[in-house]
């Protein structure tokens, strides 16, 4: 078992780090006296590995004195696990990444002995994250939702919210009004800005920024250039389509908690909102509900419309629509000859239709060309259970009996993108096409065998998506095929045993 496989490393070695998930998983598993022993034998240890150490900018010292902080709370000594972890923390307050798996880690066996975890994580607090959205303004003396006489009482109440807690990542916009307000204030306090805008630059400052006057064009130019990263949802033109806008919302969103879970920090949303409810695609109201359904909170900073308001019923769009898409492509196809192909259909092909069949509801479009897959589904979560569903399927699949190459698999890439829904004049059937297409088209070559990759975008779809069951994990920023672009890419993994929904 992984445990004792853990103790003999250490008893051999005399690795503290060895030693103490060794103690950690007796502990768990309810062999207190032997973790207690082993425990207090990993607090000699790394004592010796700890004053062979040069001082907090020594690359051990964070680590030493952490596991030292593990190994007092498998003693249950917690007065002891905060003072080590207050003096791991002297030489690694900028390390996101080894805060986070600390935090995981004594939040993990926190809760199996039952111990409250929270005054001990704190003392590795993280920066927080936010999504910020808000009400465009206009010119002084124009009706506004957000009025250009009280942009100066909310600028001060943003500062006064990001200042109460230590926020280092803001996610959002940049029209004129809110989003340029709590831009420049979190630039200002040190925060690094993300922004996600829903078509290209210049014609989102004439339709989201130039209405407010002229002012706001050099703001979001300052705003524009201090951005840590800048994210164009849809590099095509706008065309009246207000999905772009709600689709680059959920992506900002979706990129937010995708942070915060990577780095075990709080979230929250900050709001510039005028109460007025709506039904418009996109807009405040539609965020600040789609953060909360995704189990998110909103801090609202509330200012008084002075525009004549009339409730419009809601118009789905014409144009695009927001699907998800799967490329896939069979390794090993090209080795096969005439006489495999029956052999493939029957073994291979046959199995991926029978689970297209159980998503026959969520399926738009399926299609299949010798040994490639095309699939547009109707929302991400149907995907992406699909999509590992068809993985799983296959890999009970004996190639080998049926008479095909062994290392045969199935690559399989999605992107959740705005399609143009068409009619295929050669098919003569339904059809979406769109720049979405290419991009998941060139990630499926990128993707191991066996395994699903997908986009930030759809990253940051599914994580809006409450125990939907499936998580996205970031491998990297990856070349795709023909040199199409580097971009963030992730690995799609089931969440514990849970079931298709």
């Amino acid at each position: 078992m992984a445990t004792a496989a853990y103790e003999d490393v250490y008893r051999r070695l005399r690795r503290s780090y060895a030693g103490v998930n060794a103690a950690t998983m007796w502990r768990i598993a309810g062999r207190t006296e032997h973790a207690h022993e082993l425990a207090r034998d990993v607090l000699e240890v790394v004592a010796r590995e700890a004053s062979a150490l040069t001082g907090p900018t020594d690359a051990g010292h964070y680590w030493a004195w952490v596991t030292r902080a593990e190994a007092l709370l498998v003693l249950g000594d917690t007065a002891g696990v905060i003072a080590a972890l207050a003096t791991a923390a002297m030489g690694a307050q900028d390390d996101l990444g080894a805060h986070a798996t600390t935090r995981r880690q004594l939040r993990f066996l926190s809760h199996a002995i039952g111990v409250d975890p929270e005054p001990i994580i704190e003392v590795l607090a993280q920066p927080d994250v936010v999504h910020f959205c808000g009400h465009m303004t206009a010119p002084p003396g124009s009706p506004s939702r957000f009025p250009h006489t009280q942009q100066a009482g909310v600028a001060g109440k943003v500062r006064e919210r990001l200042r109460a807690r230590r926020v280092g990542f803001v996610h959002g916009s940049l029209a004129c009004g809110a989003d340029i307000i709590i831009a420049e204030i979190a630039l200002e306090l040190g925060a690094e800005l993300h922004l996600v805008l829903p078509f290209a630059i210049e014609e989102f400052v004439a339709i989201s920024v130039v209405p407010g006057g002229p002012d706001w064009v050099e703001r979001f130019r300052h705003c524009f250039a201090a951005a840590a990263s800048v994210t164009i949802a849809s590099d095509c033109a706008y065309f009246g389509d207000n999905v772009l806008f709600a689709y680059a919302a959920h992506i900002a969103m979706g990129q937010a908690m995708n942070r915060a879970a990577s780095i075990d920090a709080r979230k929250w949303q900050l709001a510039v909102f005028d109460g007025e409810e709506g039904m418009e695609m996109g807009g405040t109201a539609h965020d600040i509900q789609e953060w909360r359904r995704a189990g998110g909170t909103t801090d609202i900073i509330r200012v008084n419309s002075t525009r004549a308001y009339t409730m419009t019923p809601f118009a789905p769009s014409t144009n695009r629509v927001i699907r998800s898409v799967l490329f896939g492509d069979f390794k090993g196809f090209s080795r096969l000859h005439d006489e495999h192909i029956k052999l493939f259909l029957a073994t291979v092909m046959q199995p991926v239709a029978e689970v297209l069949d159980r998503y026959a509801e969520h399926v738009i479009v399926r299609n299949t060309w010798g040994d490639g897959l095309f699939v547009v589904m109707d929302d991400t979560v149907n995907c992406a259970w699909c999509a590992l569903d068809l993985q799983e399927r296959l890999r009970s699949v004996d190639l080998v009996a049926a008479g095909l190459p062994a290392d045969m698999g199935l690559r399989l890439g999605g992107h959740t993108a705005p399609l143009v829904p068409v009619y295929d004049p050669v098919l003569r059937a339904p059809m979406v096409m769109g720049r979405g297409l290419t991009r998941a088209a060139r990630i499926e070559p990128r993707t191991p065998t066996g395994e699903v990759y997908v986009t930030a975008a759809f990253a940051a779809l599914l994580r809006l998506e409450p125990n939907c069951g499936v998580s996205p994990e970031y491998v990297g920023h990856l070349t795709t095929a023909k040199n199409f672009e580097i971009t963030p890419m992730y690995l799609l993994r089931r969440q514990g045993a849970a079931n298709r929904p």
